[in-house]
């Protein structure tokens, strides 16, 4: 009775974790501050370990196979398409496979081996897992403009290294600056902190010092601002992060050079081009991460067994051997 009910937990707990799943790759796409790698990357670990153990666990091949198709099928709910659709169908007959393989290795084996037998299926569902996730994202960007197919460059980590190394060497009033929070002003002030300097000097020290300097600070500041709007395309405040200006002035670059190379008409395929390069880049990704996760599941499955949730039989055997 104990075994029954953990086989429906594992099959509930497989669909919810593909809904999540799903759902982050969604997110992934169409929500610009979302996480892209580390929760799709999360979700899909936690749902390939629940999968992995549902296949093992659960004996009939029909409720697997429903299992399998429904997790994948989840997915169009977010992204609703016949070329989706397709994909998903060919997804299931390969993740069907990899159904198959488990448990033939699984009834060949005269002693449980997890490892051994997850390993002989895993490639399989990861092939599966990727032709949904590259369809998903065609599906959802191949509308597009072109300014939500290229992915944007987030580089204040990599800017803020430059900055302090290059903006030192070209003037030494930044080495005390806090680089990581240089703001648009602060680089305007310090850049043109010798030009008001000499205005000081050249009317002398009085009383009219302070408002000259005030003038000459608001002068340089509102020109400044002028010239970093025009580069950019917009009007600033002053207070955005610099390395923050230079990742939008590099996203607008790239921008600028491929709308009009590859967008509409000219280069209808650059969606599909960019869901090839995702589906390439997720198999190594998957085929990296897949020992942790079979390793993660066997020790579940170990930890079942100890608890008696599972339980291991030893049972005779007909084989048959050439004399």
């Amino acid at each position: 009775m104990k075994t029954q009910i953990l086989k429906y937990i594992l099959i509930i707990l497989s669909l919810l974790l593909a809904f999540l799943a799903w759902r982050s790759v969604e997110r992934a796409i169409k929500v610009e501050n979302a996480s892209v790698w580390g929760m799709p990357i999360l979700w899909f670990s936690l749902f390939f370990i629940a999968l992995a153990l549902a296949i093992i666990l659960v004996k009939s091949r029909y409720y697997m196979e429903l299992l399998a198709f429904f997790s994948l099928a989840i997915s169009l709910f977010f992204s609703l398409s016949v070329a989706h659709f397709i994909s998903v169908t060919i997804a299931f007959l390969v993740i069907s496979l990899a159904v198959g393989k488990i448990r033939k290795d699984l009834k060949l084996n005269v002693k449980v081996d997890m490892w051994k037998t997850l390993r002989s299926g895993s490639t399989y569902i990861i092939l599966a897992l990727g032709i949904t996730v590259a369809s998903q994202y065609y599906s959802t960007v191949r509308e597009s403009t072109i300014e939500n197919i290229i992915p944007k460059f987030k580089m204040e980590g990599l800017t803020n290294s430059l900055t302090n190394q290059v903006l030192s060497a070209v003037n030494p009033n930044f080495k005390n600056l806090d680089q990581d929070g240089l703001t648009v002003d602060q680089l305007i002030l310090n850049t043109g902190r010798d030009q008001m300097v000499d205005n000081i000097l050249g009317t002398g020290l009085d009383s009219n010092s302070m408002q000259l300097v005030q003038n000459s600070q608001n002068l340089i500041l509102e020109q400044g601002r002028k010239q970093f709007s025009q580069i950019v395309g917009r009007e600033l405040t002053g207070q955005e992060k610099f390395s923050e200006v230079i990742s939008e002035i590099v996203n607008n670059k790239i921008n600028q050079f491929i709308a009009p190379n590859f967008s509409g008409e000219k280069f209808p395929l650059l969606p599909l081009i960019l869901s090839l390069v995702l589906f390439l880049t997720i198999i190594p990704l998957g085929s990296f991460l897949s020992p942790i996760w079979i390793m993660l599941a066997n020790l579940i499955f170990k930890i079942l067994v100890k608890s008696k949730l599972i339980i291991i039989n030893k049972i005779p055997a007909e084989v048959e051997v050439i004399e």
